[in-house]
């Protein structure tokens, strides 16, 4: 569940779930 954090950290502002 992690893995979900840092890909988020990539992208700019989320917009997803």
């Amino acid at each position: 569940m992690l893995q979900i954090q840092s890909y988020v950290n990539v992208l700019p502002d989320p917009v997803g779930p």
